[in-house]
């Protein structure tokens, strides 16, 4: 069983519990508390949470800035007992004159150590570059890490 548990008013955390007796759950892994970004305008939502027994989760949040929003997926798996932050999906809209295109998106799979990112522009094909992730994948009880991703980054 996975859940995203309201600690405070602006705080939450993710927890994964497991029966110890019928009818009776222990938590056998939690996240740091995280917050949702105040930058956003129209602030931020959980867009999807996808708990795929026994050993995957999803969590998908979207922020809207104006016109345009940008989503980022969390993803989560469990590897030797120990749940780990297995990959970072994002994806970003820009405002045009028009209204809404597709600006980026970025898939990291920190366990392959692989990242692909696509760029999109007016009247051209979409550009895609590989790389590598920018982390090897690291336990949920760290989650959100410090680091350079914006996506975390918006969770402190």
């Amino acid at each position: 069983m996975a859940a995203i548990v309201q600690l405070t008013r602006t705080s939450a955390a993710i927890l994964i519990a497991s029966a110890v007796r019928p009818g009776e759950f222990g938590v056998v892994a939690r996240s740091r508390a995280f917050s949702f970004a105040q930058e956003a305008n129209f602030g931020v939502s959980v867009e999807a949470f996808r708990f795929t027994p026994p050993d995957r989760i999803e969590l998908s949040l979207s922020a809207r800035d104006g016109c345009a929003r940008h989503v980022a997926t969390h993803r989560f798996v469990l590897r030797h007992g120990t749940w780990l932050v297995s990959g970072l999906d994002m994806s970003a809209m820009r405002c045009t004159d028009h209204g809404v295109d597709q600006d980026w998106s970025e898939s990291s799979n920190f366990l392959t150590g692989q990242a692909v990112r696509t760029s999109f522009a007016p009247s051209k094909p979409p550009s895609t570059v590989q790389g590598r992730a920018s982390r090897p994948p690291f336990p949920l009880s760290e989650f959100p890490p410090r680091g350079p991703e914006s996506a975390y980054a918006e969770l402190q």
